[in-house]
């Protein structure tokens, strides 16, 4: 998993109190996402915390409901 958040987008405090977030949701839910894959948050600009939050929610359901679409890996085609 990896976590990006640029220094423009807020002081430093803030920055990491974002990654603790995004990386204790994650731990608390880690069986729902698939484990042949990488997990990357790049936030392009900080809105509020509880924005940011709701929206890392939200994708995270998505990204959950896409890796059950796949095949499985090694499948054939």
């Amino acid at each position: 998993m990896g976590i990006t958040i640029p220094g423009k987008c807020a002081g430093s405090v803030r920055r990491n109190r974002i990654k603790r977030v995004i990386r204790e949701h994650y731990r608390t839910s880690k069986e729902r996402f698939p484990t042949d894959g990488m997990l990357l948050f790049l936030l392009r600009n900080c809105d509020s915390e509880e924005r940011i939050i709701g929206e890392m929610f939200r994708l995270t359901e998505l990204a959950v409901t896409r890796s059950r679409k796949l095949p499985a890996s090694g499948a054939e085609k």
